[in-house]
Parts: structure tokens; sequence; C-alpha cells
């Protein structure tokens, strides 16, 4: 079943790992952003099998 428990989560998390990355500020926001958008997409069973190849995708369909 699909549930927003733990976006905010997620998104502090893609952040935080892009910043530190040294990811400018716009790109490591569309990241957060697609990564906690796919968090609450997914059914909560599939959720640990997201990757980062995953939350690129999503962000390409989102520039298109």
């Amino acid at each position: 079943s699909l549930s927003s428990h733990g976006a905010g989560d997620v998104f502090v998390g893609a952040l935080a790992a892009q910043r530190l990355a040294q990811i400018p500020w716009e790109t490591a926001l569309r990241y957060a952003q697609a990564a906690a958008a796919l968090h609450v997409a997914t059914p909560r069973r599939q959720r640990a099998a997201i990757t980062p190849g995953d939350i690129n995708a999503l962000m390409q369909k989102g520039a298109r």
C-alpha cells in the first residue's frame, strides 16, 4: 500500500547527501524532491529497492 510516511525524512536525507557531495543547491533540491516523490509513489514493501538510478530517471522524466 502507498503511504506518505517518511517522505520528509527521505527528502532531508537525499538533500543532505547531495550537498555533502557538493552538488549545487538547485540540483540537490530537485533530487530530494524526486526522491521523496518516488518514496510516496512506491508501495511500502518495495521502497528498499529504490536506487539513485531510479531517482535520476524520475528527474529526467520531469525535465521533459
